[in-house]
């Protein structure tokens, strides 16, 4: 698989001739402004794809870019996967008759050892597919790449995790933007 090319940190200016710095993997941005917060200068930092993106706010410099530098890595990370959720999947779905999409909602009691309730969303072990399921969405270890999700369609994305609470707090992230409407 091909990665995008990072760009390193550069200055650009923004309408107003005002300089900042930017990065840019693939389609992912990152930047970092001087600005005033409560009256003393710091830099304003704001890194994502799209319309999902974070941002915040730094004394420094370097730790504004640090900030900036990681989550700038992890939504370049996810970036395909950003873009096909963005394609309204659960309308997507219904035309293409897929109509069991909804995932299992849970309450924070229903945890027992062969089921666990992440961001309201239930997740049972299935013993004989050796997965987690929730309706018609699944999630597995596979120990060459790691953390998989498989949506009602059948589409499998990797999931760049390394333990199954974070596995399931980011899966229950993309069915969410899936089945957005």
């Amino acid at each position: 698989m091909a990665t995008a090319r990072d760009t390193g940190w550069v200055i650009v200016s923004d309408q107003h001739g005002q300089p900042y710095w930017e990065r840019r993997i693939g389609d992912t941005l990152a930047t970092v402004q001087r600005t005033q917060l409560n009256g003393v200068p710091a830099w304003h930092y704001y890194a994502g794809f799209d319309r999902w993106f974070v941002y915040g706010y730094k004394y420094t410099i370097r730790s504004a870019k640090v900030e900036a530098t990681k989550a700038l890595r992890w939504y370049a990370l996810r970036e395909a996967d950003f873009k096909r959720v963005k394609a309204k999947l659960r309308l997507l779905w219904r035309e293409q008759g897929i109509e069991s999409v909804e995932p299992v909602l849970s309450k924070t009691w229903d945890e027992r050892a062969d089921q666990v309730p992440v961001n309201g969303i239930l997740w049972r072990w299935d013993h004989e597919l050796g997965m987690w399921m929730s309706g018609a969405w699944r999630l597995w270890y596979n120990r060459s790449t790691g953390w998989m999700f498989r949506y009602p369609d059948d589409h499998i994305q990797e999931l760049h995790v390394d333990n199954r609470h974070d596995a399931m707090r980011e899966a229950s992230m993309w069915i969410g933007l899936a089945l957005e409407e």
